[in-house]
């Protein structure tokens, strides 16, 4: 999908809640569309995400950059949503005092299930980069790749698969900056 803009965003919606998109342009009071993508999400008590692509969407790829100085920042990617009431998974990055803690969670509309974490312990305790990117692999069809800045940190298999959108996630009390989200249908990155 082209995500080079906030209509863009706007066009490929599938759900949204919290403080993400604008309802609408407002007499030029967003940036260009040549601007790219660069949003605040300004922080709230609950949860805040942002669901885009198409709820019947085979394997693809999603990623976006994250800037956030939130001390216990939690951010994240969703994938596989095919609609408000049906399951999907949500994979975390939260700061934790020594680190990152990775987790893939599976969410449904009677709670949700941890099925992976790991906690990634940082080079230099008290140092901690506030800007990383995650992606989100599901190009192949019962695998879910999990990546932090290239890295993978967490894999899950599936028999079902992970077909659905895929979208961005913002915890509660972490205010982020999102930009360069990509939404493509492989990996140019990978030698098969």
């Amino acid at each position: 999908l082209d995500l080079a803009s906030i209509d863009d965003l706007l066009r490929f919606k599938v759900a949204e809640k919290g403080s993400f998109l604008p309802a609408r342009r407002l007499m030029g009071f967003l940036p260009p569309d040549s601007a790219g993508i660069n949003l605040s999400v300004p922080e709230s008590d609950g949860p805040q995400w942002l669901v885009l692509g198409s709820p019947s969407h085979e394997g693809h790829v999603f990623s976006t950059r994250f800037d956030s100085a939130s001390p216990q920042a939690c951010a994240g990617l969703i994938a596989g949503y095919t609609g408000p009431d049906k399951p999907y998974y949500l994979f975390t990055r939260t700061l934790s005092p020594t680190g990152e803690i990775f987790a893939l969670e599976s969410v449904s509309p009677l709670g949700t299930n941890l099925l992976e974490k790991i906690e990634i312990a940082t080079a230099a305790p008290g140092r901690k980069s506030t800007g990383f990117t995650l992606l989100c692999d599901v190009s192949r069809k019962t695998e879910l790749r999990l990546y932090r800045d290239r890295d993978m940190v967490l894999f899950h298999n599936s028999e079902t698969g992970f077909a659905g959108a895929s979208g961005i996630y913002i915890g509660g009390k972490t205010a982020a900056r999102i930009s360069a989200p990509e939404y493509y249908y492989e990996r140019s990155d990978l030698f098969r």
